[in-house]
């Protein structure tokens, strides 16, 4: 009887220890995952902010240049 309970509990402890390993490898899976779209956010915002400050200094130097291009396109 004290050997049926043994064995039933390594079968119990084997399962448990079967799925931790399936969660854990998900969850490294998971983090993984996470790691890359936060590094691809990264170079989005990066390649957006550089895009809006080149748009940005464009802009302001046309309007600071305005008259001089008024005068020189005539």
């Amino acid at each position: 009887m004290q050997q049926d309970r043994t064995q039933d509990h390594g079968e119990r402890l084997a399962v448990l220890e079967s799925a931790h390993s399936s969660l854990k490898e998900q969850l490294d899976d998971l983090h993984d995952g996470q790691q890359k779209i936060l590094s691809e956010l990264t170079r989005y915002k990066g390649a957006i902010g550089f895009g809006t400050f080149l748009l940005a200094g464009l802009f302001s130097v046309l309007i600071l240049a305005k008259d001089w291009l008024a005068s020189h396109i005539k």
